[in-house]
């Protein structure tokens, strides 16, 4: 989608004219390749200054017996955002159905 496509109400109510305001953003992620997903996790991991692949294994688990939820927040750690601050990064995973 081109961004200049993008129709959105602007008003937003404020309380003043710097106030900030919060917006929570949240996905859902279904895991059908629990291998696919470590592999992703460990090479950003490995990506980082100092991580070895014993670091790596400390914190996603062995690929045999990833962590999901370690491999995921690996992966969608949101990258700063201009005129934002993060005020929370959460991964939680559900009991399947």
């Amino acid at each position: 989608m081109d961004p200049r496509e993008f129709k959105h109400d602007m008003a937003i109510a404020r309380t003043g004219a710097d106030a900030p305001e919060q917006i929570r953003v949240a996905l859902t992620f279904s895991v059908s390749d629990r291998e696919k997903l470590w592999d992703a996790a460990a090479e950003r991991g490995l990506a980082s200054p100092g991580m070895g692949i014993e670091d790596i294994i400390d914190v996603i688990g062995p690929r045999e017996d990833p962590s999901l939820v370690e491999c995921l927040a690996m992966l969608v750690q949101p990258a700063p955002t201009p005129g934002c601050r993060l005020e929370g990064f959460d991964v939680t995973q559900f009991a399947s159905a």
